[in-house]
């Protein structure tokens, strides 16, 4: 264009300027897919992180992210409270059966069906008793998750207690809490914080 500024664009220069521009480099071409995944994994992971947080009603995307690797996606993160039930209930070694009907029991109450991703992963935990390292880091996020929320503490420990006492007593008659799950119990209450512990010595209380 006669006359333009100099910040016109000639298209006619652009062209000559492609033409001298080097094609990408072939023997380069499997490291930038391989960098173009790396960047779309991230992306990807970020938005899964968001989801988990968004049903966790968190804004910590580190945390998420390590739920997550626990195997909590935005769908399972809807049982991840249940974890420390699970905990205690392989205190003894193994699963008693009214300890598995107890939890099972609470996924039905919350809506959760047989053969959906939520009642697979409590199943599998179940089925197989899960390291301890994975039990506390479970824990460990728990707690930082539902912070100063006491309400929600008091509600776990509480779930706890039930799974102790589901195989407790003669024919349902007697309850009672194995030594072994009552050390797990103050280990949970303790990891839970203050809270937590008041209601556990509440529960127990004259019952154990």
């Amino acid at each position: 264009m006669n006359g333009g500024s100099s910040g016109d664009f000639d298209r006619g220069d652009a062209a000559d300027d492609d033409a001298a521009i080097d094609p990408f480099d072939p023997s380069r071409s499997q490291f930038r897919a391989q960098l173009r995944l790396v960047i779309e994994t991230k992306v990807q992971a970020r938005a899964h992180n968001r989801r988990v947080g968004d049903v966790l009603a968190t804004t910590d995307l580190e945390l998420a992210a390590e739920l997550r690797a626990l195997g909590f996606d935005s769908e399972r993160a809807r049982v991840l409270d249940l974890l420390p039930l699970i905990w205690v209930a392989w205190s003894d070694g193994k699963i008693q059966r009214n300890e598995r009907a107890r939890i099972l029991e609470i996924l039905r109450v919350r809506g959760i069906a047989p053969g959906s991703s939520c009642w697979d992963l409590i199943e599998t935990l179940l089925e197989t008793r899960p390291s301890d390292a994975y039990l506390e880091a479970a824990l460990d996020a728990l707690s930082r998750l539902i912070g100063n929320r006491a309400a929600t503490k008091a509600t776990v420990v509480a779930m706890c207690v039930e799974v102790a006492r589901a195989s407790g007593g003669i024919f349902g008659i007697v309850s009672s809490v194995d030594p072994r799950e009552r050390r797990r119990l103050e280990a949970v209450a303790e990891a839970l914080g203050p809270e937590a512990k008041a209601e556990l010595q509440s529960a127990l209380l004259g019952r154990s």
